[in-house]
């Protein structure tokens, strides 16, 4: 079970430990200032990686991200879009983006999702 550590108006941010003991960070962020407003998305342990093994532990990680991000977005209500991005230089990251995304959009009914690359990262928007 994954809980709230700390709770601004614009950051939130969840831990939870996986069963071989790695504590993942859930971060939300949300500009004060945006033209339009979004909440971003992070997650990566407490070391500030993603720390992944070969041994399917990505998809149990990601299942726990799912579960912080319908919490979240039952919290704020509303937040404009929401979005993740990847390093195009990590794909296995990007790979699981790919799936993640999809997930998210059928689980949360989103009803909209943009996919934009550049030579550097692939970001992941969804809208309501």
């Amino acid at each position: 079970m994954a809980s709230r550590d700390t709770d601004m108006h614009n950051f939130t941010q969840y831990e939870f430990q996986t069963d071989d003991d790695r504590v993942f960070l859930v971060t939300f962020t949300r500009p004060e200032h945006a033209d339009v407003p979004y909440t971003s998305l992070s997650f990566e342990t407490e070391y500030g990686d993603m720390q992944m093994t070969n041994d399917g532990d990505a998809f149990r990680i990601f299942a726990s991200v799912l579960d912080i991000i319908k919490q979240e977005k039952k919290r704020i209500k509303s937040h404009g879009y929401f979005k993740f991005a990847a390093d195009v230089s990590e794909p296995s990251r990007v790979k699981l983006y790919k799936v993640m995304s999809k997930k998210i959009k059928s689980l949360l009914g989103y009803k909209k999702l943009t996919v934009d690359k550049n030579s550097n990262h692939i970001e992941f928007k969804f809208k309501d």
